[in-house]
């Protein structure tokens, strides 16, 4: 099975959500932990704030918790998806 994301993010001239220094914060939600992880590090190393969850529920959980800028998405997760 392939991976598929959806990617849902503000423009990056939107007043009032990015830092002066152009800094997202970026919720990546992933069922594979090591591309979760490689997708963050890849974020951060752009200067990206970035949190992970590896399900549904706990990705729901970081949404309304963290109230992230830009969401990086797997829409096939197992018991609950995209």
């Amino acid at each position: 099975m392939g991976l598929v994301l959806a990617v849902a993010s503000l423009p990056l001239t939107a007043p009032g959500h990015a830092s002066q220094d152009g800094e997202r914060h970026v919720l990546v939600i992933d069922d594979d932990v090591r591309l979760a992880e490689a997708i963050a590090l890849y974020l951060r190393r752009h200067g990206h704030k970035v949190d992970t969850a590896h399900d549904g529920v706990r990705g729901l959980e970081a949404y309304h918790r963290e109230q992230p800028d830009v969401v990086v998405l797997d829409v096939m997760m197992p018991v609950m998806d995209g």
